[in-house]
């Protein structure tokens, strides 16, 4: 019988993991026996998350998520999917303003197979570290979610802080967000995100740099597709 390859050997790991992939449900109305399964979902993204293995994919349902277990959400590094059922309209991250909220935090070296899909957040406040909705310093994708109603006001980025981060962002609103400055998004140690196809607009800097965006550093690629009111601190480098 001949040998695999280490080539083939990953290709049938691959597969094989694929094959394995879970779907673990999430819905926060549910008050009884929680498991992950469709008829016993889990009540919280977190609870969902710690469950999930790489491939797995964290389905949401409708709803207002709100307190501890669905803010400051991490993905804990895994290379997972977490998206609604019904998208950002109907699946509502609300942190409620509650003092030092956001509702992800991307900090243990996500990719882009770390897909957050389908929500909005809404509520951020962030005071210690700016990124009222989401801080991400791991290069996760981000797809169709609105960012809106967010604040920074002692730091920056009142929707998104990318810090050294080359995450993309595709198919999203970044909305009505305040921060010190950066009011939509910042970018920051080099941070060098995506942005393709987004509205970045009415966001506000207190300071008055960068309403839209502010970056220190090398600066993003932004496509010709998004469209970006509001101002930008610095000039964009590189565009798509």
């Amino acid at each position: 019988m001949r040998k695999l390859s280490l080539l083939g050997i990953i290709i049938l790991i691959l597969i094989c993991h694929s094959l394995d992939a879970a779907t673990i449900h999430v819905d926060i109305n549910n008050v009884g026996q929680e498991d992950g399964t469709q008829t016993q979902p889990f009540n919280t993204i977190q609870e969902g998350i710690d469950q999930a293995r790489d491939g797995d994919t964290v389905l949401v349902n409708d709803g207002r998520y709100v307190d501890r277990g669905n803010i400051n959400l991490s993905f804990e590094g895994k290379a997972i999917i977490v998206k609604s059922v019904n998208g950002p309209s109907a699946t509502i991250i609300d942190c409620e303003n509650l003092d030092d909220t956001k509702g992800f935090i991307f900090n243990t070296h996500e990719t882009t197979s770390s897909v957050l899909d389908g929500f909005t957040i809404t509520n951020g406040n962030a005071r210690s570290f700016g990124g009222g909705a989401i801080f991400c310093s791991s290069s996760p994708l981000i797809t169709n979610c609105v960012i809106m109603g967010n604040t920074a006001n002692d730091n920056g980025g009142g929707g998104i802080i990318f810090d050294g981060s080359s995450a993309v962002i595709t198919n999203s609103i970044i909305a009505a967000n305040t921060a010190n400055y950066g009011g939509g998004i910042v970018c920051v140690s080099g941070a060098e995100p995506t942005i393709i196809n987004c509205t970045i607009t009415g966001n506000q800097a207190i300071s008055g740099e960068g309403g839209g965006m502010a970056f220190f550093g090398l600066g993003n690629r932004l496509s010709s597709r998004t469209q970006l009111s509001g101002g930008i601190s610095e000039p964009l480098r590189k565009c798509i």
